[in-house]
C-alpha cells in the first residue's frame, strides 16, 4: 500500500511497551531504509520516519530510560538441551501453561493452527518469552498459568504486571501505571478509564500517551506532557472506506508530487483527575506553540479539550 501506512501508529508504542519494557528486549529497533537501500520491505510496512510514528518517540524513550513500566515475570521459556538443537529433529509440542480446550482451541483449528504454539504467541501478552539453552540437560519448559490473564471470552489479555492490558477483541491496547497512562488502537468514542486520567476520541485509530515531564508520579505531577497522534497519509492520498479491522487497507489513489505526509489530528479530550490551576499549550510536530488551550476544572478534574486542529500533536499542561 506504500508509505505512510495509515494503521501502523500502534508499532512503535507496542515495541515499547510490551518488547523493551514487559520482555526485557536491551534495544528495540525500528527500520530508516527508505530511500537508503535497494531492500525497502520491512521499511514499508514499519518505518520510523513517518510522523505518526516518528511523534510519539519523545515520550516512549523518555517511558524506556525511566523504566515506568516493570518487567514482567517469565511467561513461557522454551528450555533446549545441547543435543536436542544439534539432532536437528523437529521440537514437541510446547509445555505451555493454559487451557487450551473451547473457544481457543476452536478458533486454532478454524485458522489451521496448532493451538499450543498459537498459545505462545499470547504468552508474550503476559510476560517475557524465549528460548533458553540448558546445555547437556533437557529440562521440561516453563510457564505461568497463562489462564489467569488471558480470557477468551472477553478477548483481553493482561500482562502479569497489571499494567498493560491488550484488548484483541476490539484492537487496543492500555497502559496504565503511575508515570505513563496511554491507550493505543481502535475505541472511537469509547472512553477509556485509567487511574489519574480519562482518555476518550472520535478518531478510528489514536495513540493518546500521558506522561510526566518532571518524573513524578502523574497523581503529583505539575508538568504534564500529552501526546496526541492519528493516522498519517500522503496529500492526495485516499483509501477505500470502512474501519481497518474490516477494511479501509486499500489505496485507490497515489499521492500528488513531490510527496507531502501529512498528519491526522486527534479529536476528544483528556481528563485529568487531578486538582489546581493550569496552563494547557497545544504544540506542533516540531514543539512548537500553537494555540492555547482553555480547560474546564470542576472539583478534582481538569478536562482539556482536543480539537483536532491548530496542527496540535502535543498538549503541554504546567500546574500552578
Amino acid at each position: 500500500m506504500g508509505t505512510p501506512m495509515q494503521y501502523c501508529l500502534e508499532s512503535a508504542p507496542l515495541m515499547t511497551f510490551y518488547g523493551n519494557c514487559l520482555g526485557g528486549w536491551d534495544a528495540p529497533i525500528q527500520f530508516a531504509m527508505i530511500g537508503t537501500s535497494g531492500f525497502t520491505p520491512l521499511g514499508f510496512q514499519w518505518p520510523v520516519n513517518i510522523p505518526s510514528v516518528l511523534c510519539q518517540y519523545p515520550a516512549l524513550s523518555q517511558l524506556v530510560r525511566r523504566a515506568d513500566l516493570q518487567p514482567g515475570p517469565d511467561a513461557f521459556i522454551r528450555h533446549l538441551s545441547d543435543d536436542h538443537v544439534l539432532s536437528g529433529k523437529s521440537l514437541d509440542n510446547a509445555l505451555i501453561g493454559l487451557n487450551i480446550s473451547g473457544p481457543f482451541q476452536q478458533y486454532a483449528s478454524t485458522h489451521g493452527k496448532n493451538a499450543l504454539s498459537l498459545a505462545v504467541t499470547y504468552a508474550a501478552a503476559v510476560g517475557r518469552t524465549g528460548i533458553q539453552f540448558t546445555g547437556k540437560e533437557q529440562s521440561p519448559d516453563a510457564s505461568l498459568d497463562l489462564s489467569r490473564y488471558i480470557d477468551f471470552t472477553k478477548k483481553e489479555i493482561r500482562s502479569a504486571t497489571g499494567e498493560l492490558d491488550w484488548h484483541y477483541g476490539q484492537g487496543y491496547v492500555t497502559a496504565n501505571a503511575a508515570k505513563v497512562q496511554a491507550a493505543v488502537g481502535f475505541y472511537p468514542n469509547q472512553p477509556i478509564n485509567l487511574t489519574d486520567c480519562r482518555i476518550v476520541t472520535s478518531n478510528m485509530i489514536a495513540s493518546v500517551l500521558v506522561t510526566p515531564l518532571d518524573d513524578l508520579p502523574l497523581a503529583g505531577s505539575k508538568h504534564i506532557l500529552i501526546t496526541a497522534i492519528g493516522r498519517a497519509r500522503n496529500v492526495g492520498e485516499y483509501y477505500s472506506k470502512g474501519y481497518a479491522l474490516h477494511d479501509g487497507f486499500r489505496k485507490i489513489t497515489q499521492p500528488t508530487k513531490p510527496t507531502t505526509p501529512c498528519l491526522e489530528g486527534v479529536k476528544g479530550a483528556v481528563t485529568l483527575l487531578h486538582s489546581g490551576q493550569c496552563t494547557v499549550t497545544a504544540l506542533d510536530a516540531y514543539g512548537y506553540k500553537t494555540v492555547d488551550v482553555p480547560v474546564r476544572a470542576t472539583g478534582k478534574q481538569i478536562v482539556i479539550p482536543m480539537d483536532g486542529r491548530d496542527k496540535a500533536t502535543y498538549y503541554e499542561v504546567i500546574f500552578e
